[in-house]
């Protein structure tokens, strides 16, 4: 079997990362990645990048955390039925209660540029959904941003890169 080969696809448009507030339960959620069926699909990578303001305050977490939350068949998602914490698929803000959720924890995005005067931009490493979800892929998936930078986010500027990895 030859190595593993990577593929590019085409992320959706994060809209609602947009202005996201510093709060631990204010977060936003991406529509729903696609794992694609005609390839033999090892893993999807992702690199997650977001804009903050011109100036960042510090506080004891400077940092975007980043999760996962998956679907059999974009169908069934896991969490709340509750309207301000149900997953769903779709891009849209999100309200986690106290009570915790079921989102899979995928890395941080750090700030990679503070120059005066310029947004600070935040970047995470490649991070692999197949071992957030124990080696196998969820046919769906949505990415949550919670932002702990000590700002709000811009209002654009988000994105999220996707390599597919398979096996032919």
């Amino acid at each position: 079997m030859a190595g593993p080969l990577r593929t590019v696809i085409t992320a959706p448009a994060v809209t609602s990362f947009a202005s996201l507030a510093n709060s631990l339960t204010a977060v936003a959620s991406s529509a729903a990645l696609t794992v694609g069926s005609t390839n033999n699909v090892a893993d999807h990578q992702v690199q997650v990048t977001l804009t903050g303001p011109a100036t960042v305050t510090a506080t004891a977490s400077t940092t975007i955390n980043l999760f996962a939350y998956g679907s059999i068949d974009g169908t069934i998602w896991p969490g709340s039925n509750t309207t301000n914490e149900l997953i769903d698929g779709t891009d849209k803000a999100i309200t986690w209660s106290a009570n915790g959720n079921q989102a899979r924890f995928l890395g941080t995005a750090q700030a990679t540029t503070t120059t005066a005067g310029t947004s600070v931009i935040y970047k995470s490493e490649p991070l692999s959904i197949a071992t957030a979800f124990g080696g196998t892929l969820p046919a769906k998936y949505v990415i949550v941003a919670q932002n702990q930078s000590g700002a709000a986010l811009a209002a654009s500027g988000h994105s999220i890169a996707v390599s597919e990895i398979y096996y032919t």
